[in-house]
Parts: structure tokens; sequence; C-alpha cells
């Protein structure tokens, strides 16, 4: 019964970890080069990647959250 317990506690804390992760992944950042690249005030980040792409990046941002 204790180790099912421990199990519990560790699937949460990572599941916990994984929506985290997903949060930080998704959010955008405040910083912006516009005044180095001022073409790219308009174009947003996520239309520059394939859905693979944001798969895979997730996945090993997610993978990074868990090792740590």
């Amino acid at each position: 019964m204790s180790t099912l317990l421990y199990a519990g506690f560790v699937a949460a804390g990572a599941v916990t970890l994984v929506i985290k992760a997903y949060r930080n992944f998704n959010s955008t950042s405040a910083r912006h080069p516009f005044d180095l690249h001022p073409i790219l005030k308009e174009v947003e980040v996520r239309n520059l990647r394939t859905t693979g792409e944001i798969i895979v990046g997730f996945s090993f941002y997610a993978l990074l959250y868990l090792v740590t």
C-alpha cells in the first residue's frame, strides 16, 4: 500500500510539472528585437513552426522539467 501511495504522489507531481511546463512553453516573452528587425513586428512565432516542431519542442521542454 505504501508503494502505491508513493507512486501516486510521484505521478501527481509529474503531471503538475508537465502542466507548469505547458503554461511556460505557451507564454510569450515580453522581449522582442523589433529595434533590430522591425519587419518581425507583426509575425507570430507560432506561425513560423510546424506542428511537429511544436510537439518535439514541448516534449523536450517538459522532459527538462521532469529531469530537474
